[in-house]
């Protein structure tokens, strides 16, 4: 049924409504004297308006179901061209979070989720100023002189971030090329706020002050002239961006579990 059949079939409904509760009003208030007679006018007065609320709460539930369906449908559309590289995604999204802020690349989707989980849980003691200034030790990779056991060098977290932040960036937009037609609104908004997240942090932005910013603290930090105040704010920073972007993952993660539950 269309949107002027409904506005036509209302139309009937209300003028038989009133016209009802018209002869209710008239035969309650006409002297027939017989009690009978006015418990059935009286009714009349009130069916109408009984009737209206049921159909009013039926109408309600009908709609609710309907776009419950509705949004069941889009989800699994969606989730099935996309399970692998929605899948994938996720895992991207905490693995490079976490080559900055564990200096590690586990290896399983299981170790990925502990590992991230665990560096959200012990954060302070992830990320402080003490391991902003001793950096992270990181493998020399070079295919023209492989060598074993690797050698590594000291990297800034900084230098870490934003090519991570790079990377976070591209796989998302990269998601919204392939799936922008079948992606639900909520997924959709949630990932959006991540991009947010990282665009507005100081310590993973594209934002040219900010990488200007960095620039500067890792040249000061490898001449050593970074102070204890300047690796705390810097800190702060990265302990903020953390906390905002692992809300956003487990958000996304629980959209899709309560999605595919239906």
């Amino acid at each position: 049924m269309n949107k002027t059949e409904t506005k036509k079939t209302l139309a009937v409904l209300a003028v038989i409504g009133v016209c009802t509760v018209i002869i209710g009003v008239v035969g309650f208030l006409a002297p027939y004297g017989n009690e009978r007679w006015n418990f059935i006018f009286e009714n009349l007065i009130w069916l109408p308006l009984e009737l209206a609320l049921v159909v009013f709460i039926f109408d309600r539930l009908m709609k609710r179901n309907n776009e419950r369906v509705a949004t069941k449908r889009e989800f699994d559309e969606y989730f099935l061209l996309a399970e692998a590289r929605l899948t994938e995604l996720i895992q991207v999204l905490k693995l490079e979070m976490i080559k900055v802020y564990a200096g590690t690349s586990p290896q399983s989707h299981e170790e990925t989720n502990a590992v991230f989980e665990d560096v959200f849980k012990n954060i302070d003691e992830v990320i402080d100023p003490t391991k902003l200034n001793k950096g992270i030790e990181t493998p020399i990779l070079d295919i023209r002189n492989i060598q074993l056991p690797p050698k590594y060098q000291r990297r800034t977290h900084l230098e870490l971030s934003e090519p991570a932040g790079k990377e976070i960036v591209f796989q998302i937009k990269g998601h919204f090329e392939l799936f922008i037609k079948y992606i639900p609104k909520e997924l959709f908004h949630t990932l959006d706020k991540m991009l947010i997240c990282i665009d507005q942090s100081m310590v993973f932005s594209e934002n040219p002050n900010f990488k200007v910013m960095r620039g500067m603290f890792i040249h000061r930090d490898s001449e050593g002239k970074c102070s204890y105040e300047e690796y705390l704010a810097l800190s702060n920073s990265y302990v903020a961006t953390f906390k905002e972007y692992y809300q956003l993952v487990i958000e996304l993660e629980e959209q899709i579990a309560e999605k595919r539950a239906g």
